[in-house]
């Protein structure tokens, strides 16, 4: 499932996997390297420095807010739920975001940049949503294994240790998850507030 067929613009995914490394954790990296840089500038309040992601995106900024908590607040729009939705599922269309217009997926192209090598071993996207607490996080349109909305019940399912750990820390609400698009200036606002 690692091999790739998506074409030659797509192989820095493979590539990545099989030199241990994975493109979300060189993509993390290269946001915490963002972050340090905007630190480091005396216009930007160090306090107040967040970050939005889409589709596949969402997976490396998860994962630099994860291990930077200089990030103060993230906002996830169209991430997948889970890789345990990928494993648990005979179906799943990951990888290649589709353009707008082009329907150029196949059932065999697979884009590995989302992935990471035995991930499920250790941990699972919702796990590092929980890391985060007490820090605001908006779940935006999580999508399932199929790349569609995800259902209320598997949003429910998947999110309930996020939920757990924002509870125990005393903060519900700095965990937004929203089944459908909002205005994104309000998601901003809040995530500042």
């Amino acid at each position: 499932e690692t091999k790739n067929t998506a074409g030659s613009e797509y192989s820095e995914g493979n590539t990545a996997v099989l030199v241990g490394r994975s493109m979300a954790g060189i993509q993390a990296g290269d946001i915490v390297r963002v972050v340090d840089f905007l630190k480091k500038q005396i216009d930007v309040d160090k306090g107040k420095i967040g970050a939005i992601a889409y589709n596949e995106m969402c997976i490396p900024l998860l994962h630099a807010a994860a291990f930077d908590a200089s990030i103060n607040n993230i906002s996830l729009i169209g991430s997948l739920i889970s890789y345990q939705s990928v494993a648990s599922n005979k179906f799943y269309k990951i990888g290649i975001t589709p353009i707008p217009g082009h329907d150029y997926w196949h059932p065999v192209e697979v884009d590995f940049s989302w992935g990471i090598a035995s991930v499920l071993t250790a941990y699972d996207l919702p796990d590092l949503i929980g890391s985060i607490a007490p820090r605001k996080v908006a779940i935006i349109n999580p999508q399932d294994q199929m790349l569609k909305p995800a259902f209320l019940t598997l949003i429910n399912k998947e999110m309930a240790f996020p939920k757990a750990a924002y509870l125990s820390e005393r903060v519900p609400g700095n965990l937004r998850i929203s089944e459908k698009m909002e205005n994104l200036s309000e998601i901003v606002n809040w995530s500042f507030e």
